[in-house]
């Protein structure tokens, strides 16, 4: 067959290639990083008149797609070529090659051709397109159902200014073809300018995106939460509004870009083979490490102790190694010298040591000869390196008895969750609530004072209220040295914390609420002004 059409084969290389890449199918968008569409419907007689004229008047680099339709209304072969030019549509000139696909058209008509669909640019060759009794049935559709046009408005049929301003263009088509054949264009990924603070890499991939949404139905975080603004696609949008100052950070973003779970299923299903979760993850040290931005509460007590103790868990270095079997340590423990180092990390040493244990009798029981850093481990960095803080990133089965973790785990975990629920407004905003006595009196310039008094008098608190938001932030940093003591005591009351906890925490709170406190002072004090106007007027919490 190959001989009798006159044909070739390809290497099988080559072969192997497409195939591995079969679904990559806009993978061509990461070369531009946008591409000027092209896409019409010939008769298959004439695929050959039209590929060499095409090659004959379009001078940029044309891809083509091409799919055989065995039998159309006129019943005769037609071929659906799906041409892509890569360009950039953040330069000037993307405007000139963008007058190739008026080429493309004009070339497809010529040979008996059509555009393949309408849309926006191409309404007023929907009768070309879909013929006079599709248009009309679904003219007769629209004005039943969507009389006011409120449905994709211009779109297949009756079409606005950009559809005329198609029409119009295409009868230009001669004068327009020199400019769009004569600028140069680049062709490859050149992801070396920042922009708005968006890594050069990352911005480009953002206008390579497709927006197929192959990714969205495959993203943890999409479908556990249901916003678009979730999705990987939802993200690369939102960049591109951002990168042309439609959009600004918020926190909710920042949280987004936060609570990708690093699973990586995007990165397979993406048809332009984007790596996905390492740009959010890079987009993690930009925003936290360089640009100061608040990551997750939780984190920020993690850092503390790993900056302190060189784990997560506010556990003693000490302590790192006491889960290691004593039956083991003469023989894999940290004196021993071994090729193969077993490393236990953070949850492991301090939390759910089963899992530690579990995991060397079981090399052990396989004849693995293995050792065991101990107080010199540290934390693997993961969990700063998700959170953004990149500065901090640098066995029954097998005869055994292993004591039931379970009491201990639930009890650290309890520590972090209650934590969780401490380090939001609403739980700075209750442990304030409960010290505002301590708070007014900490107060600088004698404000305290001052304040009591104006508590006395009626109407006058309710006047200040506007500028408790003003005053506010100005004033915690100097109160919160002499609060903290009070801070301590009420944290260690409210949160049953283990004691190597409890007695790193006069070192510790203060970092976290130097952190914290900037970036959710806007949100705390509202929560706090009329509890603190209560408790000036002398009235006690209900």
């Amino acid at each position: 067959m190959i001989k009798r059409c006159k044909a070739e084969r390809l290497p099988d290389h080559i072969a192997k290639h497409e195939w591995e890449n079969r679904f990559k199918i806009m993978a061509i968008k990461r070369l531009g990083p946008s591409l000027v569409p092209a896409e019409v419907v010939i008769p298959l007689s004439k695929l050959g008149r039209v590929m060499a004229e095409l090659e004959h008047t379009v001078k940029q680099s044309l891809v083509k797609e091409g799919i055989v339709i065995r039998s159309e209304a006129s019943g005769e072969p037609e071929v659906v070529i799906l041409g892509f030019i890569p360009s950039d549509q953040r330069k000037f000139r993307y405007n000139f090659v963008f007058g190739l696909s008026l080429s493309i058209m004009k070339i497809a008509e010529k040979h008996g051709g059509r555009a393949y669909s309408t849309g926006l640019y191409y309404s007023s060759k929907a009768q070309q397109v879909l013929g006079k009794t599709r248009v009309a049935r679904i003219k007769a559709f629209k004005q039943k159902v969507d009389p006011k046009a409120i449905l994709n408005p211009g779109k297949v049929i009756n079409g606005g200014l950009l559809s005329k301003f198609m029409n119009l263009a295409g009868k230009f088509e001669p004068l327009i073809r020199p400019f769009g054949n004569h600028v140069i264009t680049e062709i490859g990924e050149r992801p070396n300018t920042t922009v708005r603070n968006i890594p050069g890499d990352v911005a480009w991939y953002a206008y390579a995106c497709s927006q197929c949404g192959y990714c969205v139905g495959e993203c943890d975080q999409f479908y556990g939460r249901g916003w678009e603004s979730q999705s990987p696609r939802g993200k690369w949008y939102w960049l591109r509004e951002f990168i042309e100052g439609r959009e600004d950070w918020d926190q909710f973003m920042v949280d987004s870009i936060l609570s990708c779970t690093t699973c990586e299923l995007c990165n397979k299903r993406c048809s332009v083979s984007l790596p996905i979760e390492s740009s959010w993850l890079k987009l993690r040290g930009q925003l936290i490490q360089d640009e100061k931005r608040m990551t997750f509460p939780p984190f920020e007590m993690m850092a503390a102790a790993l900056h302190k103790e060189g784990d997560i868990w506010a556990g003693y270095r000490a302590d790192r190694s006491k889960w290691f079997p004593q039956n083991l340590k003469e023989k894999h423990g940290p004196d021993h010298k071994a090729k193969l180092v077993y490393f236990a990390g953070c949850t492991a040493s301090y939390v759910e040591r089963d899992i530690g244990i579990a995991s060397v009798m079981l090399l052990d029981a396989a004849g693995v000869d293995f050792t065991y850093t101990g107080e010199k481990e540290s934390c693997c960095g993961m969990p700063m390196l998700v959170a953004g803080k990149w500065d901090l990133f640098a066995a029954s089965r097998l005869g055994f008895e292993i004591p039931d973790p379970h009491p201990e785990v639930q009890r650290q975990w309890a520590v972090f969750e209650a934590m969780i629920a401490l380090m939001t407004p609403e739980g700075f905003a209750q442990l304030m609530g409960a010290m505002l006595p301590e708070l007014i009196d900490a107060m600088p310039f004698g404000m305290g004072h001052m304040m009591r008094a104006m508590g006395k008098i009626p109407g006058a608190l309710n006047l200040m209220k506007p500028m408790f938001p003003v005053l506010f932030p100005r004033l915690l940093p100097k109160m919160m040295p002499q609060v903290m003591p009070t801070i301590l005591k009420l944290v260690g009351e409210s949160i049953p914390m283990p004691d190597y906890m409890r007695e790193q925490m006069p070192e510790l709170m203060p970092k976290v609420m130097d952190n914290l406190m900037p970036h959710m002072i806007k949100d705390v004090v509202p929560l706090v002004t009329q509890p603190m106007v209560d408790c000036l007027r002398g009235k006690k919490a209900g």
